[in-house]
C-alpha cells in the first residue's frame, strides 16, 4: 500500500526564511466558486519544531505557503494549494494554520500573470481589467470619433509589446497597418490576450499587403467598444461565478470614469451647434449619466470622456416640460442606434447636462 506524503513550504516575510516540513495531523482544502477562493486548514502537532525552535516563532499572518501531496514511494509531489496564511491558532493539542488564496480563478482561464507571493484579487482587477479592455475601448473611441482625424489618419498600426518577454502570438501583428474600417480590428486589438502589453496608433502609412489570422483569448473576443462587453460569456470564470466578477469590473471602470470626468470636464460649458444652447457639465450630471441603466451600460459609460464633443454636435430635437420642469432633448446616433441626451434647466437659470436614454418616451 502506498504511503501518502505531504510537503509544506512557508516563506516567512519577516525573517525572509523558508520553512519546510513533511508532516501534519490533518489538511482540509476547499474551493469556493462563489467567493473565487481556495481555503486550506492545516493542523500541525504542537511539538513541531524548525531549527530547534517552536514553529510558531517563525510563522506569521500573510506568510506565503505552498502545500504539495503525493506518494512517498513514487516521489511525485503535486501542488494542491498555494496562497498565504490568514491566521494562526495555537491550541492545547496542535497548531491550526488557516490559509486562503485566489489563484484558482486565473489557472482556469490561463492568465499569464505575474507570480505574486501575496495575491489580492481586487488589486489584480484594478490593474489588469482597465489595461486589457477599458484601454482598448477608450482608444477605439478616440481613434474613430473625430471625422477630421479619420481623414488625416485613416489607418491603424499595431505597435510591439512593451514586455521584456514578448509572447509569440502577437509578433506577426507587429508593424501591421490596416484601415480603421477593416474587419480585422473587430476581432483583434491590443489587450485581447491576457496581460497583453501591445499598443496601436493612428497613421497615414500605406496599409499592409497581408492580413494575419485572428488571434484572441477565450473570453476576450470582439471589440469591446463595439460589443459593450469587458469579457464575453465564453470566459470560464463567468460560467463559474455568474455576473459577480463582471459586475465588480464595471464598478471599477465606473469609478475610473467618474474620477476622470471630475478632473477633466466638470465645470465646462459646451455650446450645442444646432441650438446654440450653452450646456453646463456638473458633478451631479456626471453621476446621473454614469448611474443611468442602459442596454450598453459599459459603452455608454466609456463615452463620458467624449461628452463635450457629443453635446457640441448632437442634433437638437425639442424642449419638453414634465411636472413644471423644462428639459432640452438632443439626439445622437451610435452603432445605428438612436440615443437621447437630456439637459435640464435649473433654478439658477442655467442649462445642465443631466443624462442619456435609449427610450423614445423622453421626447413626448
Amino acid at each position: 500500500m502506498l504511503s501518502l506524503k505531504c510537503d509544506i513550504e512557508i516563506k516567512c516575510k519577516d525573517s525572509k526564511k523558508t520553512i519546510t516540513f513533511d508532516y501534519c495531523n490533518d489538511i482540509l482544502i476547499k474551493t469556493s466558486c462563489k467567493n473565487l477562493t481556495d481555503t486550506a486548514v492545516l493542523k500541525v502537532p504542537r511539538k513541531m519544531q524548525w531549527q530547534g525552535k517552536a514553529l510558531t516563532d517563525f510563522v506569521n499572518v500573510d506568510d506565503a505557503i505552498i502545500i504539495k501531496l503525493g506518494y512517498a514511494e513514487t516521489g511525485n509531489m503535486e501542488m494542491v494549494f498555494k496562497g498565504y496564511i490568514k491566521s494562526v491558532e495555537n491550541t492545547i493539542k496542535e497548531i491550526v494554520i488557516y490559509c486562503e488564496n485566489e489563484m484558482r480563478l486565473f489557472k482556469s482561464i490561463n492568465v499569464d500573470a505575474e507570480i505574486i507571493e501575496h495575491f489580492d484579487f481586487k488589486k489584480w482587477m484594478k490593474k489588469y481589467v482597465p489595461e486589457l479592455r477599458t484601454r482598448t475601448a477608450k482608444q477605439w473611441t478616440d481613434f474613430t470619433s473625430d471625422p477630421t482625424a479619420n481623414m488625416l489618419y485613416p489607418n491603424l498600426k499595431w505597435l510591439p509589446s512593451r514586455s521584456a518577454n514578448r509572447r509569440e502570438e502577437h509578433i506577426p501583428f507587429y508593424g501591421l497597418v490596416l484601415p480603421k474600417t477593416d474587419e480585422f480590428w473587430q476581432h483583434n486589438q491590443p489587450g485581447n490576450l491576457w496581460n497583453c502589453k501591445c499598443d496601436w496608433e493612428e497613421t497615414d502609412e500605406q496599409p499592409s499587403s497581408y492580413i494575419p489570422k485572428d488571434i484572441y483569448a477565450k473570453g476576450l473576443e470582439g471589440n469591446p467598444a463595439q460589443t459593450g462587453q469587458i469579457f464575453t460569456d465564453k470566459a470560464s470564470y463567468i460560467n463559474r461565478a455568474g455576473k459577480k466578477v463582471e459586475s465588480y469590473a464595471l464598478k471599477i471602470t465606473r469609478k475610473d470614469n467618474l474620477d476622470w470626468a471630475k478632473n477633466h470636464i466638470k465645470g465646462k460649458i459646451v455650446n450645442n451647434n444646432q441650438s446654440n444652447l450653452p450646456i453646463n457639465i456638473s458633478t451631479r450630471g456626471i453621476k446621473e449619466y454614469l448611474n443611468q441603466p442602459f442596454d450598453e451600460y459599459y459603452v455608454k459609460n466609456e463615452l463620458i470622456r467624449q461628452i463635450p464633443n457629443i453635446l457640441e454636435n448632437a442634433k437638437y430635437l425639442k424642449q419638453t416640460v414634465h411636472e413644471g420642469k423644462k428639459s432640452e432633448i438632443f439626439e445622437i446616433k451610435f452603432k445605428n442606434k438612436i440615443w437621447y441626451v437630456i439637459a435640464n434647466w435649473q433654478k439658477d437659470g442655467k442649462l445642465y447636462f443631466y443624462s442619456i436614454t435609449d427610450s423614445e418616451k423622453v421626447t413626448t
